[in-house]
């Protein structure tokens, strides 16, 4: 309640922010995706900050130059990545271009990354990175792990929250 958080386009942000509708009434909310403002404006105590600039059809979030300039000016908690790829070799990766750009920015301007991934783009690289792999960073993924990747990631001082359906793990599903 009461945080300040950019998140990034996507199917899985899709899902986050229908979660935090059902589960949030405070929050501020900075992002350069139509769909996450079209499903948050629905709570009317969560103040969204609609980052313009080019528009990608495809995808259905703004980007480009005046995108990152407004980014810029903005400070957050926390921002939500959803990366392509995730890899200790490699680092966080995604296929390059303007939508590479805005997740950069959301972590520049962020005192915490959480990495939000499904287990089948861990121990994958994509073309361009996004960062090192950094044990700051929350890394949050599914019970599709397999044990040996989890094993590799706790050795190497890496953190995962894995997400039951409800909830993580640990039964905490705010965070």
């Amino acid at each position: 309640e009461g945080d300040i958080i950019a998140i990034d386009c996507g199917s899985t942000a899709i899902k986050l922010c229908e979660a935090i509708v059902r589960k949030f009434d405070r929050l501020t909310v900075l992002t350069a995706s139509i769909d996450n403002f079209n499903i948050l404006r629905r709570r009317k105590n969560i103040n969204i900050i609609l980052i313009g600039g080019m528009f990608d059809a495809e995808e259905n979030t703004f980007f480009g130059r005046a995108s990152l300039e407004m980014i810029s000016r903005y400070h957050v908690l926390k921002c939500f990545i959803f990366p392509y790829a995730v890899s200790l070799k490699n680092g966080i990766s995604g296929y390059g271009g303007h939508l590479a750009d805005i997740q950069t920015a959301y972590m520049q301007i962020a005192d915490k990354t959480v990495i939000l991934a499904d287990s089948g783009k861990f121990e994958k690289s994509a073309f361009e990175k996004l960062s090192d792999m950094k044990k700051s960073f929350t890394y949050v993924t599914d019970l599709g792990l397999p044990e040996v990747i989890r094993a590799e990631y706790t050795e190497n001082g890496i953190d995962l929250l894995i997400q039951e359906e409800g909830g993580t793990e640990d039964g905490n599903d705010k965070k």
